[in-house]
């Protein structure tokens, strides 16, 4: 007996090392997966907010630039236009004051250059059409436009890529005097560019590439100027969306998670349609998983060693039982059917185990599928896909605690479709189901995870925003702005048709406006209906001014 007694231990101990082998194993790459699907995700949306900041950056530089050639123009629409001396004078000191102006030229209606100072055309001189053409609408309202062209330096080697800034002179009774055009050498986007790669690559060798309007690189690595963006990346980016996504470059062998983000512009300037992707090399980013697999084989292969030892010193008789109740676990767990934890006899203690687990998984594995469904059935509209009223009902007191706790704002965006009727009573309703859907679709893929997008009902949408505490408001706006240029853009329905649609914004905060979210709702429902009067296509504040989007 002493020798089967020795015999059996050293079975289970052998047994205990294999079975807990395998189950290191497993754990490795399931939990190597799951950490590297989540780390990934971690990085790419870090990638993609990279982008939004540094497109913002170069969004809020050009309006600066946009804004000073605006008030240069302001002051030449006061002189006299006989006086050409002092207009010359005036062009040449604005051009002066700006290192990045290589070009800047007081231009009549009719295309005729008044006064120049820097490289380009001079007074006298009459501007090429390709220019004038675009001029034209400057006469209207200021605008910001990607020449594509580049400075010609000494030794036939080209300057930087200009891009030109222009604003119409009007004086105070709205008459057009002539318009104020600049170029713009593109170094200061280079410095941008430099600034954000400076910090960002103190932990991790991110690079920032800029994109023109046809996806070619503009800024980033040598070996990658005039290349092609991936698709991938430059796709979304060009229809103004932000996020991530693993993909190839052409300077690369190794796949890159990529962030991109859209230079949509602001205010009436116009857009250069540039687009800004943040990439880091898959390899590096997913280091940390490999370093966890690792720490899992060696931690779970030594804890094993330990807990064979440990079954060998207890008595088998526990061991057979046990390993039934983990094999059918272990059934179960890989989505096995009709599969039950067996009623085992043996100590009271896994009797009990044995009872308790039938009972826990006959309750789960009967419930909550149905559970699941009906919840997220009720919670969800039947249509879109979006979050419903009962759902805004459910989590609205709970989300506000949370952002209490956290000491932050709750934005309340709420949206409403400009000229949805119009395509309902044209085009049917099943078109303007359509239309519904790809603006909730466009919605959920705009906003962040820490945001809610929610269908009231009707055209009818809210966004609940998680804001900081400095400046809530203008965070709120500047979402709202960006959410109605999304929704502005026409909809592909069928046969080529596209649907024109617009949207108008309420917003309002809670707990600065109300202490109750609800009536906070209210108020940002009023404030809707408030920019929608004012012209539609506008974000009004509750109380204060719209702005158009």
């Amino acid at each position: 007996m002493p020798v089967r007694l020795n015999d059996l231990r050293s079975r289970v101990a052998l047994l205990c090392v294999v079975l807990i082998a395998i189950l290191v194993i497993g754990l490795q790459t399931l939990i190597g997966r799951r950490a590297a699907d989540h780390l990934a995700a971690e990085i790419g949306t870090g990638l993609a907010e990279v982008a939004q900041l540094a497109a913002d950056r170069f969004d809020r530089e050009m309006l600066s630039r946009s804004n000073e050639i605006r008030l240069a123009a302001w002051e030449l629409a006061r002189l006299d236009p006989r006086d050409e001396a002092r207009i010359a004078v005036t062009v040449s000191g604005v051009q002066s004051s700006f290192n990045t102006m290589v070009w800047l030229a007081y231009v009549d209606t009719g295309g005729r250059v008044v006064a120049a100072s820097g490289r380009g055309p001079q007074a006298g001189e009459r501007l090429d059409d390709a220019e004038f053409g675009w001029l034209q609408t400057a006469q209207t309202w200021p605008v910001v436009i990607d020449t594509g062209r580049r400075l010609s330096m000494p030794g036939s080697l080209d300057g930087p890529r200009l891009v030109a800034v222009a604003a119409p002179a009007l004086t105070p009774d709205g008459r057009l005097r002539g318009t104020l055009i600049g170029h713009i050498g593109w170094r200061w986007a280079e410095d941008v560019q430099r600034d954000y790669g400076r910090g960002l690559r103190r932990n991790r060798p991110l690079e920032i590439v800029v994109a023109d309007g046809d996806r070619r690189v503009i800024i980033g690595p040598d070996a990658l100027i005039g290349q092609a963006v991936p698709a991938a990346s430059a796709e979304p980016a060009t229809i103004a969306r932000n996020g991530w996504v693993t993909t190839s470059w052409p300077d690369r062998a190794d796949h890159q998670l990529t962030g991109y983000a859209a230079v949509v512009g602001r205010g009436d300037m116009g857009a250069l349609g540039w687009t800004v992707h943040v990439r880091l090399p898959a390899g590096v980013a997913m280091a940390p998983v490999q370093d966890l697999r690792w720490a899992v084989m060696i931690w779970g292969l030594g804890g094993g060693l330990l807990v064979a030892i440990a079954g060998w010193l207890v008595a088998g008789w526990i061991a057979q039982p046990l390993r039934r109740i983990a094999h059918a676990a272990d059934r179960i767990r890989s989505g096995e059917d009709a599969v039950e934890i067996p009623n085992v006899r043996g100590a009271t203690e896994v009797e009990l185990l044995s009872y308790s687990l039938r009972a826990l998984i006959d309750r789960l594995t009967h419930s909550r599928n149905a559970l699941d469904a009906a919840v997220s059935a009720a919670a969800r509209d039947a249509l879109t896909g979006l979050p419903n009223r009962r759902f805004f009902d459910d989590v609205l007191d709970l989300l506000c605690a949370r952002l209490r706790d956290e000491g932050n704002v709750l934005g309340c965006v709420f949206i409403d479709l400009d000229g949805f009727k119009a395509v309902n009573d044209t085009l049917g309703h099943a078109m303007g189901d359509r239309v519904l859907i790809a603006s909730a679709a466009r919605l959920r893929e705009t906003v962040r995870d820490t945001d809610v997008s929610i269908r009231l009902g009707g055209d009818e949408f809210v966004v609940l925003l998680t804001l900081d505490s400095d400046d809530p408001a203008g965070q709120a706006v500047h979402t709202a702005e960006r959410l109605i240029t999304l929704l502005s853009m026409p909809v592909p329905l069928e046969d080529g048709v596209m649907a024109h649609i617009g949207a108008s914004a309420g917003v309002a905060l809670w707990p600065l406006d109300d202490r109750d979210p609800r009536v906070v709702l209210g108020h940002a429902d009023a404030a809707l209906y408030q920019a929608k009067r004012a012209g539609r296509g506008r974000v009004r504040v509750h109380g204060g001014v719209d702005t158009a989007a």
